[in-house]
């Protein structure tokens, strides 16, 4: 998700919301006696730099990797803290999402501010990003991908014709073959359910009875499961751009291209109303960067806006 472009959309939304649902057959219990607490320090450079000049707390919380057998091996997740502005009125955490799955989170609390985070939450709540398990600066997950692989993101190129979507279709099939070619077992562990618990553990580390919760696209499917397995630990929690259930598959996926398809004509209409902003000529040199591509523009293929990005 374009998550600059929802971030606006939610900020006046963080009110009190509460959310219902249940996880069919899933054992809950995420919290073990004796949960190491959370010792803060500096952030990676590259999460400093991101979220400058906001300043941010990082620490390494250990989780199991497999709930089933908490005394096992264990994982590290980084966790990133933006301390209530006013002690006097703090209520609690809000733990934050960016959807993905696998995005970073790290800095999302710097951007959220960036973007106007009301102080009624600034004051009361201490920002909490991480990086899920399996990603960035936790415990990852290895695929062994390299710059040059034909694989660079879970959001392909657009596929003009049925050839392309042919071709498209052969790279998910090979990076699918090569995540599980370079699997050391932490695959299967990587789910909605375990991540969900996850999040219950770093509650625990911050010693907090309840904590609150910000999710975006994917996001919101993480936060109904937590939600919906930990109900007496959930305080306020926030669902921006819900994508329908409590997991990501085939069939969430079409949904997803199906919204897409109906709603872009509305977007198109939205984009020409505000031409001197957005309708930027898809030169050789603007062309990496153009939001929106000339009709003559995207009839020539190699040199329009192959790939477009929000300025």
């Amino acid at each position: 998700m374009k998550r600059r472009d929802s971030v606006g959309q939610s900020l006046a939304l963080l009110a009190v919301l509460g959310l219902g649902g249940s996880l069919t057959a899933v054992p809950a219990a995420a919290e073990e006696p004796g949960t190491p607490r959370v010792k803060w320090g500096q952030c990676p450079d590259d999460v400093v730099a991101e979220a400058a000049p906001t300043e941010l707390q990082c620490a390494t919380v250990p989780v199991p990797l497999d709930y089933a057998d908490p005394e096992g091996e264990q994982i590290g997740l980084t966790v990133s803290r933006l301390a209530a502005a006013d002690p006097d009125k703090r209520r609690g955490v809000l733990m934050l999402n960016p959807g993905g799955p696998g995005g970073s989170g790290l800095a999302l609390s710097a951007l959220l501010v960036a973007q106007g985070l009301p102080s009624g939450v600034t004051d009361r709540y201490d920002l909490i990003g991480m990086d899920t398990r399996g990603i960035g600066h936790s415990t990852p997950a290895g695929c062994g991908f390299t710059t040059g692989s034909p694989y660079y993101s879970n959001i392909p190129p657009y596929a003009v014709d049925d050839a392309a979507v042919t071709a498209q279709a052969k790279v998910a099939e090979q990076a699918a073959e090569q995540c599980a070619d370079n699997d050391d077992g932490m695959l299967r562990h990587l789910t909605t359910a375990n991540t969900a618990r996850d999040l219950d553990r770093i509650r625990a580390a911050l010693d907090e009875e309840k904590t609150s919760y910000l999710g975006y696209s994917y996001g919101t499917a993480l936060g109904a499961a937590y939600a919906s397995m930990f109900p007496e630990r959930a305080d306020r929690i926030v669902l921006d751009s819900n994508i329908g259930d409590t997991h990501l598959d085939r069939d969430g996926l079409r949904r997803y291209a199906l919204g897409m398809e109906q709603t872009l004509p509305d977007f198109a209409k939205w984009a020409a109303r505000r031409h001197d902003s957005y309708g930027r000529r898809c030169s050789k040199a603007t062309r990496r960067r153009c939001a929106v591509c000339r009709p003559s523009a995207r009839k020539r293929r190699t040199g329009g806006c192959r790939r477009t990005t929000t300025p």
